[in-house]
């Protein structure tokens, strides 16, 4: 991927994510704070292409960023479940885990970009 070191990042603060759910907080808001930056640059550089829902397809590594941000997806539904359940207060970790998912999906155009190839739109039947 072209975006190595901010995917090695963020697979560690994942690892330390899942930790956090059962153990000590391990995400500082300093690290949410940096995903907010990185995610700033990519959905800038992106700008025209963040347009409404696209399949998800494209360069073989933006596929595998969809695929982690459906993981994503689940792991904040799950977190929200597991706070209600339970009582205890995932704000923190659920506000990095839903920017997590977007920061994602503009991992995802950002390598189609770079690879010159376009996304196709999808339109929701669910969303108007």
């Amino acid at each position: 991927t072209p975006l190595h070191d901010e995917t090695y990042w963020l697979m560690d603060k994942v690892l330390h994510l899942n930790g956090s759910i059962r153990g000590e907080n391990a995400i500082s808001s300093s690290d949410t704070e940096q995903l907010l930056n990185f995610y700033h640059v990519l959905k800038e550089n992106n700008a025209k292409r963040l347009d409404g829902f696209v399949y998800p397809i494209g360069h073989p590594v933006s596929c595998h960023y969809h695929v982690a941000r459906g993981m994503s997806k689940r792991v904040t539904r799950n977190l929200y479940l597991i706070q209600q359940s339970h009582q205890r207060d995932f704000k923190h970790l659920l506000d990095f885990s839903h920017l997590m998912t977007n920061y994602l999906f503009t991992c995802s155009l950002e390598v189609n970009r770079l690879h010159h190839i376009e996304e196709v739109p999808f339109l929701s039947k669910s969303y108007k």
